[in-house]
C-alpha cells in the first residue's frame, strides 16, 4: 500500500459541497481519503482498507494509545449528520456505514453509507475535483470547508470566462460551516475567517 497520497483527488458533487455537516479537521481527512480512492468508473461503494499505521500519520491522530483516539473519531463519524438541499427536497443522512477494525493486521476497513451515492460515484457533471494534499496539510476544520466552497465558485466562474469578485454573507458561511451560535462576529472573524485565510495562503492553490 502506498503511503504518500499527495498526488491523489478528490471529487464531490456540487450539493455535497454545499451540504451543511460539522466534522472535525481529523473527519475531514479522514472523509477525503476515503473520497480519493473512488474511482471514476466505479458504479458502487467498496470497502476502504487502510493500513491502521499509514492511516493515523495522514489523519494527524497523536498520543500513545492511537487505536483508541481513532476509535473515537469513527465512532463520531457514524453519527455525524449531513444535510444535502436541492431543489425542493431536504435530505440527511450520515457519512459513514461502517468500521471495522482488524487488530491482528493492522487493517482498518471504513464503508460509506450508500445515500452518498448519488454525490460521490460517477460525478461528470457539477462536480468539484481537487488535490487531496490540501486538506491534509490545512489544521483548521472551517479553512477546509471553505477552501472547497470558494474553490467550487472559482471553477463555475471559470467555466464562464473571467473569474470575478464573489461576495458570501457571514450567515450563508455560518449556516453551511455549522458555526456554533455562541460565536459572535468578533469570534467569528477571529477564528473563521482570519484563520481560514492564512491556511489557505499557506497551503492551498487559491486565494481570498
Amino acid at each position: 500500500m502506498n503511503r504518500k497520497k499527495d498526488n491523489y483527488l478528490v471529487s464531490k458533487s456540487n450539493n455535497l459541497i454545499e451540504a451543511r455537516y460539522r466534522l472535525s479537521v481529523q473527519e475531514q481527512r479522514l472523509i477525503a481519503i476515503m473520497v480519493s480512492d473512488i474511482k471514476p468508473d466505479d458504479r458502487d461503494f467498496k470497502k476502504y482498507s487502510y493500513k491502521i499505521v499509514d492511516f493515523i500519520e495522514w489523519i494527524g491522530v497523536e498520543g500513545k494509545d492511537y487505536y483508541k483516539e481513532l476509535r473515537k473519531i469513527t465512532a463520531k463519524l457514524l453519527t455525524r449528520l449531513i444535510t444535502i438541499k436541492q431543489d425542493n427536497i431536504l435530505f440527511q443522512t450520515s457519512w459513514l456505514a461502517g468500521a471495522k477494525y482488524h487488530f491482528g493486521q493492522g487493517i482498518i476497513e471504513l464503508s460509506f453509507h450508500p445515500d452518498l451515492k448519488p454525490y460521490l460515484l460517477g460525478v461528470k457533471k457539477k462536480y468539484l475535483q481537487y488535490s487531496l494534499s490540501y486538506v491534509l496539510r490545512m489544521s483548521n476544520k472551517y479553512a477546509v470547508r471553505i477552501y472547497m466552497l470558494l474553490k467550487d465558485i472559482f471553477n463555475t466562474q471559470s467555466r464562464y470566462g473571467k473569474v470575478t469578485e464573489k461576495e458570501l454573507e457571514v450567515d450563508y458561511l455560518r449556516e453551511r460551516l455549522k458555526v456554533p451560535d455562541s460565536y459572535n462576529y468578533k469570534m467569528f472573524e477571529k477564528r473563521v475567517i482570519i484563520k481560514s485565510k492564512e491556511e489557505l495562503e499557506n497551503h492551498t492553490d487559491i486565494r481570498f
